[in-house]
């Protein structure tokens, strides 16, 4: 779950923050508010390209800041053994700081509890860590697989899953 958001010098923000409550977020507001800048850093902390003009004039980056809280469940499992793959060890106190920088020269920099991550390992983190859904776009949470996943990890039974899907496997393999 994104604990906090911090956007420094992207486009018109100098200086913002966000502190999502508990649960799902809706951000909503007038045209003009700045709803599409907040979409805009989260989607490059999931990876995506990035471009000078996106750095606030006069500034000489942009930095996003977003620090993710891992709880049980499938996709925190996969968070937790991407970090350990790229970067060898297991993440502290379960909570993850994922970092953007995009210079003025359009050039970015990605680190993951400030050690370098590839932009390719970024956007494997930002596949499992966000989910970002407009008006009319795929809902993953509509797959029963996820629903599943989301309803496990809420009641703490993610490891009987596992158990008994492995319990499955071995009877279809003896039918």
């Amino acid at each position: 779950m994104l604990e906090q958001l911090t956007i420094r010098d992207l486009v018109l923000l100098k200086n913002s923050g966000l502190l999502p409550a508990e649960g799902l977020t809706v951000i909503s507001g007038e045209t003009g508010g700045g709803k599409s800048l907040v979409v805009s850093a989260l989607r490059l902390l999931q990876g995506a390209r990035g471009k000078a003009d996106l750095v606030r004039k006069g500034a000489q980056a942009a930095t996003i800041d977003g620090v993710f809280r891992l709880a049980e469940g499938e996709r925190s499992r996969m968070v937790r053994e991407l970090y350990e793959e790229c970067l060898g060890t297991e993440p502290e106190e379960d909570r993850i700081l994922v970092t953007r920088v995009l210079d003025a020269r359009g050039r970015s920099k990605a680190r993951v509890d400030g050690r370098p991550v590839t932009l390719r390992d970024l956007q494997r983190f930002g596949a499992l860590l966000l989910e970002i859904h407009g008006q009319g776009q795929n809902r993953s949470l509509i797959r029963p697989e996820v629903q599943t996943e989301l309803l496990d990890a809420y009641a703490g039974s993610s490891g009987e899953r596992e158990d008994f899907a492995m319990e499955l496997a071995d009877a279809r393999a003896l039918a």
